[in-house]
């Protein structure tokens, strides 16, 4: 039997999708939500089927008007490839393995698996409890703008997996077991690089959500 190489993609978006994370309030109310206060302890829920494994972390932004609070997050916020300040950023990695049997003299694909990790900033709003009600709710609203906007990324990511592991299964069999690594290779690199530029091409279209709502102030 032989394993396959890992391939590793990366997807750049000019949002963020937050976790669902779950807490408790003072009045022992249970709570969901992707941005738990300060002040609580907050678990992170295991992410869906198909969603691959989340890694959520956090810049501060300060500020009680919109305009100091913009202003910290074009100064906080992480930068894409080309420079850019977003207010966050997504990556996901997808990684893949394969195992082959010779069978009547064939090679053929036996096993697929794959494990497609994401990893997502977020700003986080250390004096939003000060700052007026109108701005508070038009924050919270953005927030819910830019992981609507996010999770297209995520979905990308989740889709290349899933066509990885069904084209590589997929392959037909071969004498030798070196030509069905590189055919895998080639295969793999090809639906990464091809989910990249969609990725991409969803940015340009959306305008990195603004389309979707993601404008503050």
């Amino acid at each position: 039997m032989r394993a396959g190489s890992a391939v590793v993609a990366l997807a750049l978006g000019g949002a963020a999708v937050a976790g669902v994370y779950k807490w408790v309030d003072e009045k022992g109310k249970v709570h969901y939500g992707d941005l738990p206060p300060r002040a609580v302890t907050a678990t992170r829920v295991q992410a869906a089927p198909g969603a691959g494994d989340v890694e959520l972390r956090w810049y501060d932004v300060t500020g009680t008007d919109a305009r100091a609070l913009w202003q910290s997050i074009t100064v906080a916020g992480p930068k894409g490839d080309d420079g850019r300040v977003f207010a966050g950023r997504t990556d996901w990695n997808l990684g893949y393995r394969y195992q082959t049997r010779v069978l009547d003299g064939q090679c053929r694909v036996t096993t697929v698996t794959t494990k497609l990790a994401v990893s997502m900033v977020l700003p986080r709003w250390r004096d939003e409890a000060r700052a007026p009600a109108e701005l508070r709710a038009g924050w919270q609203r953005y927030l819910r703008a830019l992981r609507d906007h996010e999770n297209g990324h995520r979905d990308n990511g989740v889709a290349a997996r899933t066509e990885v592991e069904a084209r590589v299964r997929g392959l037909a069999p071969r004498r030798d077991c070196a030509g069905i690594d590189a055919e895998a290779k080639a295969v793999a690199n090809e639906v990464v690089a091809r989910y990249v530029e969609l990725d991409r091409e969803y940015d340009r279209r959306t305008q990195h959500g603004l389309t979707q709502g993601a404008r503050f102030p």
